[in-house]
């Protein structure tokens, strides 16, 4: 027996909403079947055409697997006359059996909500972590505060609004925002300190709108400078917020 299947999508009903279709094809040595599946309201066609009459006392079973799906074929036949075609059978690909088939599901490894993108609820889908950890980097860069104050200087709000739009377009996304100090003063209060600066970004994005949960805050004072705290140039630096998603 010799089979093969191939899988193609194309664009139909030229000018109505836009519909996809996938079209597989397998191939017996009595019959070649032809599955078309349109993936608006899960509408199935399926087409069988004999090819020539074969003797066969047995039933033959095709499984033919895509991206998204199994296509089971049962064909069974006597004295080369076809006494009976099975129904084809589809089952929708979901490993882990969330509900969220594969084709859509974010996380196919790991159980979720279709809500999610079959991700556990608030958790960030792994294809978004990495473009939201960019644009956070982006965003806090340049946070920056006068020396003493825990108030960011005043040109760098439009920073924490880019931030507060990502997290309004990303609702499962959860924030830890770290303070950081520079190396004036003791260790007590800079951690003090460190810790008003995170909570006063914290603040500003709840009075945006973001609910307070989504948002953990620690102060970690002068301990993990990015710039040299021997020149006033790398105090400024160090006197910064960084954000980051929380797994």
């Amino acid at each position: 027996m010799l089979w093969a299947s191939c899988t193609k999508k194309a664009k139909f009903l030229k000018g109505a909403a836009k519909i996809t279709k996938d079209t597989v094809v397998v191939v017996t040595e009595s019959h070649r079947h032809t599955i078309v599946e349109t993936k608006k309201n899960r509408i199935y066609t399926f087409a069988r055409d004999t090819i020539n009459t074969v003797d066969l006392l047995k039933t033959t079973k095709i499984v033919s697997k895509t991206a998204t799906h199994i296509y089971t074929i049962a064909i069974t036949e006597k004295e080369g006359k076809e006494i009976k075609r099975d129904t084809v059978s589809i089952v929708i690909l979901d490993d882990d059996a969330d509900g969220v088939p594969n084709f859509e599901d974010k996380c196919p490894k790991k159980k979720g909500s279709y809500a999610n993108k079959g991700c556990p609820e608030n958790s960030t889908p792994p294809v978004l972590k990495n473009s939201l950890s960019q644009a956070l980097a982006k965003y806090t860069k340049g946070l920056l505060f006068p020396s003493g104050s825990p108030q960011i200087n005043s040109g760098t709000y439009t920073q924490l609004n880019a931030i507060v739009k990502l997290l309004k377009k990303y609702p499962k996304a959860r924030l830890l925002i770290e303070g950081h100090t520079d190396s004036v003063g003791n260790t007590q209060k800079n951690k003090a300190l460190s810790l008003k600066r995170a909570s006063f970004v914290q603040a500003y994005f709840v009075r945006q709108g973001i609910a307070a949960h989504r948002l953990k805050v620690i102060g970690k004072g002068a301990t993990t400078p990015i710039a040299s705290n021997d020149t006033a140039v790398g105090r400024s630096k160090n006197r910064r917020i960084e954000v980051r998603l929380i797994e």
